[in-house]
């Protein structure tokens, strides 16, 4: 992945133009190579120029020597007020460099490109702190940014990161360092530099948590890494990233891939809290339906009078990412027949000796209410769903969620619903052709 990043920056197709005696390149052209932000540059900031015969016409790409990213390739340097750039690429119709640190003093810096001996004329170009941008993962500027999960996988819409995890963002334009960048230096250590100026992230507007803002180990000095905490207020496969340093913000508003998982239920677990997985936006959820079935229930009190029936929807889908069913059952089409019994909880059994997730599904603007809690038995048979507040007769439920490690399904498992009284009584039916795993 981190080589990606340096990858990525070589991502655009490049042309030679037809040859001319010298170089071309107009301030225009010169770009943030994360956020393609023009009309500026800052120390140690990553670039794309395009212009024309600025290099030969097939792509080259970086030279490390010394450890250090060389400013000579193919012929080809780049300079900024006389002093070499270290170079990412170099091509007929675009290259790209890494603006020397040495810029920060001066409000302009005057840019040339040598060209196996031709000299551009100079190209002037302000000087700013910072130009921040954040990589994208297919170097476009925008979408799916180039990111980390906690793990080192790499974010996306089929593998989000978890609520209250941390994301590893890439970036470049955060400007001079301490301590001060040294051109094209590779972040080896043990010392990595951080930026000057302050950080800050935002993910769906708000400020996360940012537990590193610096070099990013292995890489080229000018790229950022920075790990935050992502704890969005909405959860999607696109949520917002905005990334600052110093006063100045990113031109380009990447995107990344933060949902709530699925919580692991081990025999024996109580009082597992649950928050909620969107559904729409939750790419284990999405599968096979194997079934979907309303079977009715009644419960009973002791004089035998029916004091709570209703459906429960038994619905089972084999998720395509995980491979996993998922037993999703929920209340609906109640009646209490006056009698005020509420329900408290419900148990679905069928799991012993299975790897179990729960959670229950949700979507934004879906007002009905979920179980807040899950438990598990001892033996790991049977999973519990509790309300708080308890579901009248007047409510459908959420469907629960139980992934479970299994590779089929039948039509052993039972359902016991839990009701209370108004005068707390406790009082059980249950529901035999239920669906659990094989």
């Amino acid at each position: 992945m981190r080589w990606m990043i340096l990858c990525a920056l070589t991502a655009l197709s490049a042309t030679a133009a037809e040859p001319v005696r010298v170089p071309a390149v107009t301030a225009e052209g010169v770009v943030n190579a994360a956020s393609y932000e023009a009309g500026k540059v800052s120390p140690g900031e990553i670039i794309v120029i395009f212009g024309s015969d600025l290099g030969p016409a097939e792509l080259k790409t970086l030279e490390v020597a010394g450890g250090r990213v060389t400013s000579a390739l193919s012929n080809v340097s780049i300079t900024f007020d006389g002093v070499a750039a270290p170079l990412i690429y170099v091509s007929g119709g675009q290259s790209s460099a890494i603006v020397p640190y040495s810029v920060g003093s001066a409000l302009m810096t005057e840019m040339r490109v040598e060209s196996n001996g031709v000299v551009s004329g100079p190209v002037s170009i302000p000087v700013t702190a910072a130009v921040p941008g954040l990589f994208s993962a297919d170097s476009s500027g925008s979408g799916q940014g180039a990111i980390l999960n906690q793990d080192g996988s790499v974010n996306s819409a089929s593998n989000p990161a978890d609520v209250g995890s941390v994301l590893v963002l890439f970036g470049t334009g955060e400007g001079q360092t301490d301590p001060m960048g040294q051109d094209g230096l590779l972040a080896v250590g043990p010392t990595l530099p951080k930026p000057q100026l302050p950080v800050r992230v935002e993910i769906a507007g708000e400020a996360q948590e940012i537990l590193y803002a610096g070099a990013a180990p292995q890489l080229v000095a000018g790229v950022i890494q920075v790990n935050v905490v992502a704890r969005p207020k909405e959860n999607s496969v696109e949520v917002p990233l905005d990334f600052r340093v110093g006063a100045a913000r990113a031109f380009n508003r990447v995107t990344a891939a933060v949902v709530a998982q699925l919580n692991a239920l081990a025999p024996g677990a109580t009082d597992v809290a649950l928050t909620g997985v969107d559904g729409q936006f939750h790419p284990s959820l999405a599968g096979t339906v194997e079934r979907d079935e309303l079977v009715p229930f009644s419960v009973q009190d002791a004089g035998g009078m029916t004091v709570l029936s209703g459906m429960v929807q038994d619905r089972v889908v084999l998720s395509q990412l995980s491979g996993r069913y998922l037993f999703s059952p929920r209340l609906r089409d109640m009646n209490d027949f006056g009698s005020g019994a509420r329900v408290v909880a419900y148990d679905k059994s069928g799991f012993a000796g299975k790897d179990l997730d729960v959670e229950f599904e949700r979507d934004p603007g879906d007002d009905r209410p979920g179980p807040s809690k899950a438990s598990r038995s001892e033996d790991g048979d049977v999973v519990r769903f509790t309300f708080d507040p308890t579901l009248g007769a007047d409510q459908e439920s959420l469907s629960s969620v139980i992934r479970s490690e299994t590779f089929g399904i039948e039509a052993t498992a039972t359902m016991t619903i839990h009701v209370m009284m108004p005068d707390g009584t406790m009082l059980t039916g249950t529901v035999e052709n239920t669906q659990g795993p094989e």
